[in-house]
């Protein structure tokens, strides 16, 4: 199993500037889109950057394998009352994944949990570039 929680700390603590944004986006229930004290300008770009943060690695770690010539985009939809949906697409044009969750749903009891997930979605976005070769 790939370890991509460290790779998703390491992100998010730069996007977020927090070294603690990690746990405070992800780890535990969670009852608001983002906490406060990790609160930007704009509350749809925070959470489109928290869905973001989570698909980073998956993409970079295909991309080092050389699965596609074309690049996998990632789009976020966010909403702070209702469902943000991610979608991951080879070359803009062929859907490989969709992720519909609300914002403060977009957390694990543990990382080994948040890994576990992580790997599934990476083996079905790789599965289904593999598909087209």
């Amino acid at each position: 199993m790939k370890q991509f929680t460290p790779a998703v700390r390491k992100y998010v603590a730069g996007q977020f500037g927090d070294p603690e944004a990690f746990e405070k986006l992800y780890m535990g229930e969670k009852h608001e889109c983002i906490p406060d004290d990790l609160l930007g300008e704009d509350l749809l770009l925070d959470i489109k950057e928290k869905f973001y943060s989570i698909f980073h690695p998956l993409r970079e770690k295909l991309e080092k394998e050389n699965l596609t010539e074309k690049p996998e985009y990632t789009f976020i939809d966010p909403s702070y009352e209702d469902t943000t949906t991610a979608i991951v697409t080879h070359d803009a044009d062929e859907v490989l994944f969709i992720l519909h969750r609300k914002p403060w749903h977009l957390c694990w009891e543990s990382e080994e949990e948040m890994n576990t997930e992580l790997n599934e979605i990476y083996e079905h976005i790789k599965n289904r570039l593999l598909r087209k070769d």
